[in-house]
C-alpha cells in the first residue's frame, strides 16, 4: 500500500502540466541541478531528524516521508518567492527540481534506514 502511495505521488509530479524536467534542456541549467541536489540533501537530513524528534511516538515510513518531502518543498517554494522579490532569478521550474530532489532524497534515505 505504501509503495503504491509513493508511486502515485511520483507519477503525479511526472505528468503534471507545469513540470518539464523530462525535457532535454531542463537538466542543462546549472540552477536546476543545484535545486535538485540541495533538495535531495535537505530531504536526506530531515528524515533522520524526524525520527529523532518523534522517537517517542514511533512515526511510520509514510509520516516521515511526507514530513521530509513537505518541508523540503516548502523551503524550495519560499526560496522562489524570495527570488521573485528581486534577490535572484525567479523560475517556477526550479520548484520542479526541488520536488524531484525531495522525493528521491526522502525515498532513498527511508529505503536505506528501513
Amino acid at each position: 500500500m505504501k509503495i503504491l502511495f509513493l508511486l502515485l505521488i511520483f507519477t503525479s509530479f511526472l505528468f503534471a502540466e507545469t513540470n518539464n524536467f523530462l525535457q532535454e534542456d531542463f537538466w542543462e541549467q546549472k540552477d536546476k541541478r543545484e535545486h535538485f541536489a540541495g533538495s535531495f540533501l535537505l530531504a536526506s537530513v530531515v528524515v533522520p531528524e524526524t525520527y529523532k524528534a518523534f522517537s517517542d511516538t514511533k512515526p511510520t515510513k509514510t509520516e516521515v516521508f511526507l514530513i521530509s518531502v513537505g518541508s523540503t518543498i516548502l523551503l524550495g517554494w519560499a526560496k522562489e518567492v524570495r527570488d521573485g522579490q528581486g534577490f535572484g532569478n525567479k523560475d517556477i521550474n526550479d520548484v520542479d527540481a526541488d520536488m524531484l530532489g525531495a522525493l528521491l532524497g526522502a525515498f532513498a534515505n527511508i529505503t536505506i534506514r528501513w
